[in-house]
């Protein structure tokens, strides 16, 4: 477990609401190190009660597009221009465990997915939006898109 994305929260947000319920939230978690990263919380959220200016370990998952395989080596040198998310595979078969998290989305023990070590921290892909298979050690690339909040550490 651990080593997912964490940061301070620095805004956490209300988003959809309709007579008082709050459909979702809209999160900015600030690293320790890079820039803000904007998080949705979807439909039932779990980040009501994050505090501002506190420190969490996020698991997240990026709604992606599309995947590039940009080295299927882990020695091969990476472009580090790229405007978007890059990340090393660690395991295309990761799958959560019950007792890991303060609050998670159920959708999380859904299967498995592929873990990844991006420079924010450790994130996971949806296997059903990579159309290669991937090994550990690949190197892959997403344009930037919406993150989804999938659990607190």
């Amino acid at each position: 477990m651990g080593n997912f994305v964490t940061g301070t929260i620095v805004q956490n947000k209300a988003g959809a609401t309709y007579e008082g319920t709050v459909y979702d939230r809209r999160l900015v978690l600030q690293p320790p190190k890079g820039q803000e990263i904007f998080i949705f919380d979807p439909a039932e959220p779990i980040s009501t009660d994050l505090s501002i200016n506190e420190m969490y370990d996020l698991v997240l998952v990026p709604f992606t597009i599309s995947v590039q395989i940009v080295s299927a080596s882990p020695m091969a040198d990476a472009p580090v221009d790229f405007d978007g998310w890059q990340g090393t595979v660690i395991d295309v078969h990761w799958k959560a465990t019950k007792e890991e998290y303060r609050l998670i989305r159920p959708e999380l023990y859904e299967g498995e997915w592929i873990l990844l070590h991006t420079a924010f921290g450790n994130i996971l892909l949806n296997p059903r939006s990579i159309k290669e298979m991937l090994s550990e050690g690949m190197i892959v690339q997403w344009a930037r898109a919406r993150v989804d909040l999938y659990a607190i550490v």
